[in-house]
């Protein structure tokens, strides 16, 4: 379309198409007001993320620190800003530490409860246009819930006997527990630090004691010690004989099992289903037989 006409006319609508486009896409935004979509910036050679109100053109950021700090039991208290502010504009903020139930409403600015665990949340905070829908922003916040005391144990972990090639569990609960760090034998056992340690396929090399310690930033404390016994399924090699008395005559019946069965124990039993009381050994021992032991 512009092949036809004068050189000097041609240069002066370059010029100016570019500006007319641009005062076009201005007023459009401008007559709808409220937030823009969300538009990242270079700032100190890292990317931040803001908006601007489309009405006044300022630019729109949070103003409120990226970090806050807490303690168990104690009121906490986050409060939400911006750089400017417009109306319509409602807040968020989610996921919020435990006990720290958040905005009371959307037009509140405070974040606020009573932590009860403690821990570090990334908490994100919204602002955003309610009135002409014109977007967000957001921001990261890392929430640091510090104790108000020291460790203590609720529960222990428990001894296990256990067969060759299963899996066991050690686990144990703890008040104002930050960290755990698992031990076999008094040498830390690597990457066990939760509350719960799982042995995977277990061997007899496993056999030994466990404990854990639990610390937060006001002190540590150990559990008493869990005895771990891992061994082979016991494996009968020697039957017990079927022998024929007189009445009064004394017997004895032998078992044998496999030497690499651990913690074996006994318990005898007469016609298949009634347990005699007391015979928990290899041997058992019948004297003076009557035709009612038959």
């Amino acid at each position: 379309m512009f092949k036809k006409l004068p050189p000097l006319l041609l240069a002066v609508l370059l010029q100016v198409l570019p500006v007319y486009r641009t005062v076009q896409g201005i007023q459009a935004v401008a007559s709808a007001c409220g937030f823009s979509a969300i538009a990242p910036w270079l700032v100190g050679g890292a990317v931040t993320y803001s908006g601007y109100h489309a009405c006044s053109g300022a630019s729109v950021i949070f103003t409120s620190p990226t970090t806050a700090t807490g303690t168990v039991g104690s009121n906490f208290v986050y409060f939400i800003t911006l750089n400017t502010y417009f109306s319509g504009i409602a807040f968020s903020a989610s996921p919020t530490p435990p006990g720290v139930t958040g905005l009371t409403n959307n037009t509140s600015q405070f974040v606020i409860g009573t932590p009860s665990v403690p821990g570090t949340t990334k908490m994100t905070i919204t602002a955003t246009d309610t009135v002409s829908s014109y977007g967000s922003i957001n921001r990261v916040v890392t929430v640091t819930i510090n104790p108000n005391a020291p460790p203590t144990f609720i529960s222990q972990p428990s001894g296990v006997h256990a067969i060759v090639g299963t899996n066991i569990t050690l686990s144990v609960t703890a008040s104002n527990a930050a960290g755990f760090q698992w031990f076999f034998n008094n040498n830390p056992v690597a990457q066990a630090n939760s509350s719960a340690y799982t042995i995977t396929n277990a061997q007899t090399s496993d056999s030994g004691s466990y404990f854990v310690t639990v610390t937060n930033s006001l002190g540590s404390s150990n559990s008493l010690p869990a005895l771990v016994s891992i061994g082979y399924a016991p494996v009968i090699l020697t039957q017990p004989q079927s022998v024929v008395l007189n009445q009064g005559s004394n017997a004895v019946f032998n078992v044998s099992v496999s030497p690499a069965a651990t913690n074996v124990s006994y318990q005898w039993f007469f016609n298949a289903t009634n347990l005699i009381a007391g015979s928990t050994n290899s041997l058992l021992y019948v004297s003076n037989a009557v035709y009612s032991s038959a």
